[in-house]
């Protein structure tokens, strides 16, 4: 089968969502001469551009992205054939985008061509004061200015859900909103001006945060309770900054209630050594009479208590003595310290005594403390001193993410082990990173081993303890599924989100080793050539090692995976979370299945939209797979995925329609697609297209064709024959009619994942669904789910070349070949050997002059491969004996 290009749709993805490959433009009102029954419209592509015309070549007036509003207030004919609305946003901006980017909703009332929606929006915006939100970023990087200008100089930027504070609103030059925001990154926080439409506001302030309020304002305070949450602003869904201990002064600079009318206070404080801001619920701080600034940070006294740490800065000097000391070595940025002393140096600044790891030696000197972020202790809060909020001490947290490193101290400590989704983990304490993320510090059991360290809070769920652990009724069902108790925890996790979501259990009664095995099998599953090496397999069917190179499989791109890579992607406990847990989704028709969601996953395709077939007629994408999808009875969203993983993002010459001597034929699933002799893959696939099988529709010489007969083949040869799953399309363990492990319909290892992805776009909404999830189980698993490799080492031990200066080696040299002899005269008493590695990136050792003596000489010589890996050669010597 083909597989796609995965880096090439990367980069195709990447640029399509940087530049949004739909153009728009300025809306002139004129235009209108007509009455229109406006109405209001929702973004349903990722990003969009609006245009001041309607064509592609318009001016680009004003971005927006999926899921914004607008109104709709006239529609048009560009000029290339496409219907395309006049439209105002919210912020007031009008002109033209695609008819196919917008999803119309309810007409406006009392609307008919009249100007009044948009003058009523305008008032709404400017008629409430947005000072003191908090907000999100949306779009993947952008820019935060000096001034409200496109043109001001860049201060910084931010990537999509990056919280903001919003101080101030101003009408930037270009006569467009922007917000003065406010931004902490690793203890300093930053100013400047970024456009209204690029953040989304998530919460209000009340009154009590517009300047010049009393009541609290001004005052100081200081904290309650150990370990309590510092948030970027005033709710508990906000991020959590840092945390402080009980009696850390603070001062109030505002106050704010959130949606429950809890009352949070906007407070400044000392922490890490400089001032901060952030919000704290107001029952968590104890607040004084007296009135006063900011507080400010204390003088210290020589400490002598540890404390972990993180250089920040380029080629620091450590030294023997602060100031003038001798020079030890230089650090830069992310270089983990241990802070044991501190004390003031000649110079006035405060330097630390460090000790740290340096070319896997230990270290101590000095090093000015500026250039050194220090990462709060891990909090373990007591009972009797933790109020408000719950402290998370004692609870149990689930793993989610794929190889997930757990440190020996936050941030850049030495990796202890990596685990998986579904692991437990019992929570100890928390503190702040240095590079701006939560850590908790966590013990955990692996391989019967305990262990404790640091792990970034955003890959750990943690169980709500208020609530109880399962509903009876989820328990039994686990247990008469038959889960393994490694598959409960995560599953439990996505039963406590989307209660309505069923597990089925699908018993194999196969051995996990006897089915590694079989998938293992050379060519049988394949990964992109320029993945990982540890991804790849080095079977000597595989990877040719006297040339340092893999054999290329369906395409000279794409190599045979390795048994470890195959042992990763075939264990169902790596992806129970809830976008792996898509491959295990019923590719069964149901219901629930819409076209709106055909049109969400397809949004960023070149099958977004409609198409002109071959008979003249116009359909819509979305609509064919939904027919598709009923007629086959075959999950509409499955069928959609499934091309879109075929024909990637723009699509290919298989569904082109252009291919030479095989015009207006079309093979959108690639459908007995693979190479044969001097034929690629695309052609023998539209080839079989353009057989003749009426029972499949064929020849598929339509798109519309195409889509409806691979539908039928798909649903007849796979999800009929128990493959009714992404999972086991890819790893075929249930479908004993057409072999075990063989009639897998794809070869991309990562196929059934990449689809589940793109699967779980459909839906807009989860919360609330009845999904059901087939989920494979094994004979003797093993206890920890299947590590992903990670090493890109080069794997090559082999040697190129062996030789004796001036004598023969028997037999003649092969790499493949460790053992070799020689005889030579008593008269020669040393000899030089030579030799080198097949790969540069080899070692090798035991070359040179070697002296012997009488008789034997067993010679090793060593190459050792840049994973470790050693291979041997033996030279065996013989010096003949003097008679």
């Amino acid at each position: 089968m083909i597989r796609e290009n995965m880096g090439g749709f990367r980069n195709a993805l990447f640029l399509i969502l940087t530049f949004c490959a739909v153009g728009f433009g300025w809306y002139n009102s004129s235009r209108i001469s007509h009455a229109y029954q406006e109405v209001k419209g929702t973004v349903n592509y990722r990003s969009v551009a609006v245009r001041g015309d309607a064509s592609k070549e318009s001016d680009v007036v004003a971005g927006l992205v999926e899921g914004d509003e607008v109104t709709i207030i006239d529609e048009k004919k560009g000029e290339d054939g496409q219907l395309w609305y006049a439209i105002i946003t919210k912020n007031s901006t009008k002109g033209y985008v695609r008819s196919d980017l917008i999803r119309k909703g309810k007409a406006i009332s009392g609307s008919a061509g009249s100007s009044s929606s948009s003058s009523t929006l305008s008032s709404q915006l400017s008629g409430e004061s947005i000072n003191g939100s908090g907000g999100t970023i949306k779009g993947r990087s952008v820019r935060v200015r000096s001034t409200a200008s496109t043109t001001g100089e860049m201060v910084f930027a931010l990537k999509e859900g990056d919280v903001v504070t919003i101080s101030d609103s101003v009408t930037g030059s270009d006569a467009k909103k922007w917000y003065k925001v406010l931004y902490t990154y690793n203890g300093t926080t930053k100013s400047g001006y970024i456009r209204s439409d690029l953040v989304t506001i998530t919460s209000k302030p009340t009154v009590s945060t517009v300047e010049g309020s009393q009541g609290e304002k001004g005052k100081n305070g200081i904290i309650k309770g150990r370990g309590v949450r510092i948030r970027t602003f005033g709710s508990t869904s906000a991020d959590v900054r840092c945390t402080l201990d009980s009696g850390t002064k603070i001062a109030v600079m505002g106050t704010s209630n959130d949606e429950d009318n809890q009352v949070w206070y906007e407070i400044a404080f000392v922490y890490g050594g400089s001032a901060q801001r952030g919000y704290v619920r107001g029952d968590l701080v104890s607040l004084g009479d007296e009135e006063s600034s900011p507080p400010v940070k204390e003088e210290e006294n020589p400490t002598s208590h540890q404390r972990l740490g993180a250089v920040k800065g380029t080629n620091v000097n450590v030294r023997e003595e602060p100031v003038n000391g001798t020079f030890i070595c230089k650090l830069s940025t992310g270089h983990t310290v241990k802070i044991t002393e501190e004390k003031q140096g000649q110079d006035g600044n405060i330097w630390y005594y460090i000790t740290f790891t340096y070319s896997n030696a230990t270290y101590s000197g000095w090093m000015r403390s500026d250039f050194v972020v220090v990462e709060e202790n891990a909090t373990t809060p007591s009972n009797e001193e933790q109020e408000g909020e719950d402290t998370l001490l004692g609870k149990e947290g689930i793993v989610k993410g794929i190889s997930v490193r757990v440190r020996e101290s936050a941030v850049n400590g030495s990796v202890l082990c990596q685990v998986s989704t579904g692991h437990s983990v019992k929570i100890e304490g928390e503190m702040n990173g240095s590079d701006g993320y939560l850590w908790y510090q966590i013990i955990l059991e692996l391989n019967g081993e305990e262990k404790k360290g640091f792990i970034r809070s955003d890959y750990v769920n943690v169980k709500d303890t208020s609530l109880p652990e399962g509903d009876q009724d989820f328990e039994t069902t686990l247990q008469e599924q038959g889960f393994p108790e490694t598959y409960k925890n995560a599953l439990r996790n996505l039963h406590s989100v989307y209660p309505g979501w069923k597990f089925k259990g699908v018993h194999t009664g196969l051995d996990w080793n006897d089915v590694v095995k079989a998938e293992s099998a050379v060519g049988k599953n394949l990964v992109y050539y320029n993945s990982p090496a540890s991804w790849k397999s080095t079977d000597e069917k595989a990877y040719n090692w006297t040339a340092n190179a893999w054999y290329g499989f369906d395409g000279s791109t794409w190599v045979s995976a390795s048994t470890e890579a195959v042992q990763f992607y075939l264990d169902p406990r790596n992806f129970l979370d809830d976008s792996g847990i898509f491959q295990f989704e019923t590719l069964e028709y149901e219901d629930y299945h819409k076209e709106e969601g055909v049109s969400n996953l397809l949004a960023a395709t070149f099958m977004r939209g409609n198409y002109t077939d071959t008979d003249g007629e116009e359909r819509s994408y979305a609509s064919t797979f939904m027919e598709a999808g009923k007629a086959t009875s075959v999950n509409p969203y499955h069928l959609a995925a499934r091309c879109y993983q075929e024909q990637g993002l723009n699509g290919s010459a298989s569904s082109s329609g252009n291919v030479g001597g095989l015009e207006k034929i079309f093979n959108y699933y690639n459908i007995g697609a693979y190479p044969l002799g001097r034929q690629s893959a695309v052609v023998t696939g539209l080839i079989y297209a353009s057989g003749t099988d009426e029972n499949y529709l064929r020849p598929w010489n339509s798109r519309y064709r195409s889509i409806m007969g691979g539908a039928k083949y798909v649903g007849e040869r796979y999800v009929k024959k128990g493959q009714n799953t992404l999972y086991f399309q890819k790893f075929n363990v249930v479908n004993k009619e057409n072999g075990l492990y063989s009639h897998q319909y794809m070869t991309n290892l990562q196929a059934a994942s990449a689809e589940a992805a793109k699967m779980k776009r459909a839906y807009s909404n989860l919360e609330g669904t009845d999904l059901v999830f087939r989920i494979p189980i094994y004979n003797n698993m093993p206890e920890v789910p299947a590590s992903r490799p990670v090493s890109s080492a080069n794997p090559n031990n082999y040697l190129a070349s062996l030789s004796i200066e001036n004598y023969e080696i028997l037999p003649v040299f092969s790499g493949s070949v460790d053992s070799y002899y020689v005889t030579v005269d008593n008269s020669v008493s040393s000899v030089n050997i030579k030799g080198s590695p097949v790969a540069g990136t080899s070692t090798v050792s035991g070359l040179g002059t070697v002296q012997l003596k009488e008789g034997a000489n067993t010679i090793n010589i060593v190459c050792k491969a840049q994973n470790g890996e050693t291979k041997t050669y033996t030279i065996m010597i013989t010096r003949t004996r003097n008679e």
